[in-house]
């Protein structure tokens, strides 16, 4: 209770001291939030505006905002970003936003429309993902294993004679 009587008197001196609007604060304590939630990742957003994008985040229809989805919003937002020529990432507020309607949609929906129109339940879709995933690695391991064993059987036979 006290932290929370701390942070209205401090709101209030913020609001008194740079003229910001009571919602203008509201906004700047809920972007510490969300970087907070997310210090353990080494790259965090770097701009204001996609902070803000994540602190919508409602998964669940109430106000509270979900850490869990933050966290999984900023992690698919960044891999799947855009890059520079120079290889840097280029996470704008309007991709984040963009992943964060799909994750949104994908928990209301209780599922992914995997392409057929259907909407598919996670878990079928995960256990599918898993079985394809664990049969390309079994293939890349016999393909790897196989050319091993060809290096072993050539690298044993005497090499080709050249003919003159």
């Amino acid at each position: 209770m006290a932290n929370l009587q701390h942070l209205e008197v401090t709101k209030e001196c913020a609001v008194a001291e740079f003229k910001f609007s009571r919602r203008r604060i509201n906004e700047i304590v809920s972007a510490v939030g969300v970087l907070e939630n997310l210090a353990q990742f080494a790259l965090k957003p770097d701009t204001e505006r996609q902070l803000r994008e994540l602190t919508k985040l409602r998964i669940d229809g109430t106000y509270d905002y979900d850490a869990e989805a933050q966290r999984a919003v900023w992690q698919i937002a960044y891999r799947t970003a855009p890059e520079t020529t120079t290889g840097r990432k280029v996470v704008s507020a309007s991709h984040i936003k963009s992943v964060a309607e799909v994750l949104t949609n994908i928990v209301r929906d209780g599922g992914l429309d995997d392409g057929s129109g259907i909407v598919k339940p996670l878990g079928e879709l995960i256990h599918a993902s898993v079985i394809e995933e664990t049969h390309e690695r079994m293939l890349q391991r016999k393909l790897l294993a196989s050319g091993e064993e060809q290096g072993r059987t050539s690298a044993t036979q005497a090499p080709p004679r050249r003919q003159r």
